[in-house]
């Protein structure tokens, strides 16, 4: 089944990269999907996205939305699965214990953390040979080429051909964690790393990807956009200043202490992707505070732009790649809290919808 636009891309869905946070969107997701079945409207969310698009794990998960079963009607995975195979396989791809912890510090000097192994297994069993063209929904991945320094958008509409675990890998190929993926696209190997270096918040990407097919799709107006933004965690651990002048660039990539150089470009450019989009398409009475949630002012229906997000509490479920049971029971209690603070929001998005 091929994948064509509808409506001019009109509903975005966008996730966030975070590695092990994904939990927190693909908790946020399924809740969205059982306040859909409340109401009677299928729980699919592909049936209501017109794009759905990710960055690194987010990337993961939105594949997971958009391409199909083996029936080809209906989608590959809920968001309810894909949350259970986080807990299930977290240790499968982020592995525990001494001889581990020694791969940790040698990869302060050569070579990634971890080995990319134990995410292809899983990728494989969940996306098999699938290719981004069988999306049921168009559905885009970033990531970025190593070799020819550019900014890289796997799409269905684009790269129909692309084998989704190959974009998969890519996508979630994080610098320090993981090796670097190669990919065939047009006839070409690539060798393509995580998109996170550049959109770790993918939603103004997305929104730009939407408005171009709208354009060509002779649409001129995106007053009709609805762009809905699912983060995993904002990391807010501080980092004092006297230990920061001390730093060298191990220091900076040190995987121990949660990759600071990551984390602090993940969080810079998430924030200000939300700035950025509250701006551009919300009305002014609908504000973020401290960038991470969309707040309903004057007529929610006026609302386009919906962030869900929330800090992460303490350094339990901060990093990307710990799987712990105490880290996934941190993030699920993440979740929770994004629900609770914006149910509104979530029963306005499954009444809209």
């Amino acid at each position: 089944m091929t994948t064509s636009p509808s409506a001019g891309l009109r509903r975005i869905l966008s996730i966030d990269g975070g590695g092990m946070r994904g939990l927190v969107a693909a908790g946020v997701l399924a809740e969205l999907e059982r306040r859909l079945a409340r109401r009677g409207k299928p729980a699919e969310l592909s049936g209501h996205f017109d794009l759905i698009a990710g960055t690194s794990t987010g990337g993961i998960l939105a594949l997971g939305l958009a391409l199909p079963d083996t029936s080809g009607r209906h989608p590959l995975a809920s968001a309810t699965r894909l949350a259970d195979l986080y807990r299930a396989h977290g240790r499968d791809i982020f592995p525990a214990g001494p001889r581990q912890a020694l791969r940790g510090l040698a990869a302060l000097i050569r070579g990634p953390a971890y080995a990319a192994d134990g995410l292809a297994a899983i990728l494989d069993g969940l996306l098999g040979r699938r290719r981004l063209g069988e999306a049921l929904t168009p559905v885009v991945v970033t990531a970025y080429d190593v070799e020819a320094r550019r900014a890289v958008f796997l799409s269905s509409l684009d790269d129909a051909s692309v084998l989704a675990t190959e974009a998969a890998r890519a996508t979630s190929a994080a610098p320090t964690y993981l090796p670097p993926a190669v990919v065939t696209a047009n006839g070409r190997p690539a060798t393509l790393i995580d998109g996170g270096v550049f959109a770790g918040d993918p939603a103004l990407a997305a929104y730009v990807e939407a408005v171009k097919a709208r354009r060509r799709a002779g649409i001129a107006d995106d007053g009709d956009v609805l762009l809905v933004s699912i983060g995993t965690g904002l990391s807010v651990r501080g980092y004092a200043g006297a230990d920061v002048a001390r730093w060298g660039a191990l220091d900076w990539i040190d995987p121990r202490a949660g990759a600071p150089i990551v984390s602090v470009l993940m969080h810079g450019q998430a924030s200000t992707v939300a700035y950025q989009l509250n701006a551009l398409i919300n009305p002014p009475d609908v504000t973020l505070p401290d960038g991470l949630r969309t707040v309903p002012g004057g007529d929610p229906a006026r609302q386009r732009y919906f962030r869900f997000n929330a800090r992460l509490d303490g350094r339990t479920g901060d990093a990307m790649d710990d799987a712990s049971p105490a880290a996934l029971a941190a993030l699920d209690d993440v979740a929770a809290r994004i629900i609770e603070a914006q149910s509104a929001e979530l029963d306005l998005l499954a009444d809209r919808l």
